[in-house]
């Protein structure tokens, strides 16, 4: 492109962010490589923009999640706020680690709230994973995560509702 006089915008970079976040294997450092050019060339990455990075540490195998916190940092120092995809991005993360940490999602949860994000269905989805993927399985609380996603007016989808019945499937014995 730019041997062509043709410099790449903040859409140009994102979107190869995007690519590289989205690629199997998910080439997460590549990515935030990109956040690093985008600075070198005096352009201010945008929420899409980290919140994408966060997605490819997130989408690594396992998920890297210092390395999305970080990056979540680094946005918070540049002066860019976390919005809803960022927080769920982290969360779901946390949820598909192998075993998951139920209380680092609920932690993400309150945080969202704190800061004035409203979690969403995609929010619940990756709590209720997360006790559906935690090394004693909690299927409980799993179900009582639909309870919570009612209780603020909003309503399960077919994920939701999908990893509630994967928790019972995970539980040990088998809890149908």
């Amino acid at each position: 492109m730019e041997a062509d006089d043709i410099t790449p915008d903040l859409i140009t970079y994102t979107t190869l962010i995007k690519a590289y976040a989205n690629a199997t294997p998910a080439r997460a450092e590549q990515a935030e490589q990109i956040l690093a050019i985008m600075q070198q060339k005096g352009m201010q990455p945008n929420v899409v923009s980290y919140t994408t990075v966060v997605t490819a540490y997130g989408n690594s195998r396992p998920p890297r999640i210092e390395d999305a916190e970080r990056v979540i940092t680094m946005m918070e120092q540049a002066g860019v706020t976390a919005n809803e995809v960022t927080y769920n991005s982290l969360m779901k993360a946390y949820a598909s680690q192998k075993p998951s940490d139920p209380r680092k999602v609920e932690e993400i949860l309150l945080r969202m709230e704190k800061h004035g994000v409203k979690p969403d269905v995609i929010s619940y989805s990756s709590l209720a994973s997360a006790y559906g993927n935690a090394s004693v399985v909690n299927t409980a609380a799993a179900e009582e995560v639909l309870n919570r996603l009612e209780a603020k007016g909003l309503n399960g989808n077919t994920i939701t509702y999908s990893t509630v019945v994967a928790a019972f499937s995970n539980s040990t014995p088998a809890n149908p």
